[in-house]
């Protein structure tokens, strides 16, 4: 399995009003707290990057707003599901994590963060 299927599956996309949502997969072999994703973004074609929200129990959050979420676990065999605007159909789409490493340290009180990225060329039933 490559990063790229194990974070995208192309057939987990859909429209729902001015919104891209999709499942994605966590790109690490291990879980990790809601609160280590420092950093996931969006974009289609390379251009700017979208906001992006992340449906948890069953409420929209920012992923901004990761970091307050403490108790939450994210295992690499659950899918999460986000959403941004993108209205085009079709479109190359690029999606980069920064997740920090809990118990890496580069030196005292610097924890490893891992950047990491897939994209895939996808196109959005209407």
């Amino acid at each position: 399995m490559t990063l790229t299927s194990q974070v995208i599956v192309a057939d987990e996309i859909d429209r729902r009003g001015d919104f891209i949502e999709m499942s994605i997969g966590l790109p690490w072999f291990r879980s990790l707290r809601m609160s280590h994703i420092i950093g996931l973004t969006a974009s289609a074609d390379q251009g700017p990057a979208s906001p992006i929200e992340m449906l948890i129990n069953g409420n929209w959050h920012n992923v901004a707003a990761l970091g307050q979420l403490t108790d939450l676990e994210w295992y690499p065999q659950d899918r999460q599901t986000i959403r941004f605007v993108e209205p085009r159909q079709q479109f190359e789409l690029y999606l980069s994590f920064e997740l920090l490493m809990p118990n890496l340290f580069m030196g005292p009180q610097h924890p490893v963060v891992i950047t990491t990225s897939a994209k895939q060329a996808v196109a959005v039933a209407s």
